[in-house]
């Protein structure tokens, strides 16, 4: 680049000094004065004011073709910083594309792989696991011992009398008849929904007017929240089941959370104190109540 600029500048230079002096062809003749080839004119030589005049509009005019050089320099090394610019973006670009494009290519290659891996271990296992099946089923067709068969025959008959069970409970819910008494009208309904399996034919104060004589199990409820008043109540209660201790087939059932009845008054007599042990506890009178006390009901759920 600066070797051309010194080229155009001795270029210049050179017509600047060829305009200035030779405007026609001069010869020098013996007598050392000036002869011009050019066709002679009427103001046969220049003054000096002239020459300086037209060598300062040939400077001038240097001057203006430097600065235009410069100009189309300047622009032209713009363009060429402007041209890198978009080159080295357009590199980032392209690298920013295949170090994309080579980790997409990377993790679905990889993908492709772990499914190929996973697919085959899968059939293998698969494959693996049907032929022991078959092996394992074939040696026990084969070899299963008769005490095996026996066993499984015994829990199966253990299986058949839980499921009798189970049915002989449903049976006793639904058949023995509860007499519900509660001592505190606010509290009648705490225990509804543990009760709600249980044939409860009435449910009624225990200071109101009641027949003993229509159910199976007097079931007291003598959840208060007055300590004082649930003492009340036991006294009570125990009057009630002593004096109906001479009645066949009539069990009896107490449940109070605070207040503790005097657990000698009766053998038909079952407790809870909390309802996690309610259920349990009233199914357990209703089987003592089906197997001891009434022979009838016994045939009739057997």
């Amino acid at each position: 680049m600066k070797k051309m600029k010194k080229i155009y500048k001795g270029l210049i230079f050179t017509a600047i000094l060829f305009i200035i002096f030779c405007p026609s062809i001069c010869l020098m003749d013996t007598n050392n004065s000036i002869v011009y080839a050019a066709k002679p004119s009427i103001n046969e030589t220049m003054s000096k004011e002239e020459i300086m005049k037209k060598y300062y509009e040939l400077k001038k005019d240097n001057q203006e073709l430097i600065e235009k050089y410069n100009a189309l320099n300047q622009k032209w090394a713009d363009e060429k910083i402007d041209i890198e610019s978009k080159k080295s973006s357009v590199d980032d670009r392209l690298v920013t594309i295949v170090t994309v494009g080579s980790a997409l290519l990377l993790i679905f290659s990889l993908a492709i792989t772990i499914y190929v891996k996973n697919h085959i271990k899968n059939k293998i296992k698969q494959l693996y696991e049907n032929k022991i099946n078959h092996i394992v089923e074939k040696e026990i067709d084969e070899k299963l011992p008769k005490e095996v068969a026996n066993n499984v025959e015994v829990e199966v008959e253990h299986i058949r009398k839980i499921v009798n069970e189970c049915k002989k409970e449903e049976i006793l819910m639904e058949n023995k008849k509860i007499l519900l008494l509660y001592s505190d009208k606010e509290k009648k309904s705490c225990i509804n929904y543990v009760l709600i399996k249980f044939n409860i034919i009435r449910c009624v104060s225990i200071d109101s007017n009641f027949n003993l004589s229509n159910c199976d199990i007097v079931l007291f409820n003598n959840e208060c929240c007055n300590e004082e008043k649930a003492k009340k109540y036991k006294e009570k209660i125990q009057n009630i089941i002593e004096e109906n201790e001479c009645k066949q087939g009539l069990a009896y059932f107490y449940y109070s959370t605070n207040v503790r009845l005097n657990t000698g008054i009766s053998e038909k007599l079952n407790f809870a104190n909390s309802q996690a042990t309610l259920y349990a506890n009233l199914l357990n009178l209703l089987k003592f109540h089906d197997a001891i006390l009434s022979n009838d009901e016994n045939d009739k759920c057997i």
